[in-house]
């Protein structure tokens, strides 16, 4: 991800998906690889996503994904996500 998102965090300047070949599959929603932003997948109420990737060696460790709608990352809507 880019800090330059409108409430992003500092935190959040990599994006963990940049170089990695995606298949996803949504239901209400939509995934998108924004150059100069990152990856981001949107979902309407209710919709969802399934992404499917294989991380390089270079990912290992603990990533976050948040929402960055105003006020979500702050209600918790954040996870962790480990790659080993």
């Amino acid at each position: 991800m880019h800090s330059a998102h409108t409430g992003m965090s500092k935190s959040f300047e990599k994006d963990f998906f940049e170089g990695i070949k995606v298949a996803y599959t949504e239901e209400g929603g939509k995934f998108m690889k924004i150059p100069g932003h990152g990856t981001m997948v949107t979902l309407k109420p209710g919709g969802r996503a399934t992404l499917t990737f294989t991380p390089p060696t270079d990912r290992k460790g603990e990533w976050i994904t948040a929402c960055f709608v105003p006020g979500h990352y702050e209600a918790k809507m954040k996870e962790k996500v480990i790659i080993n």
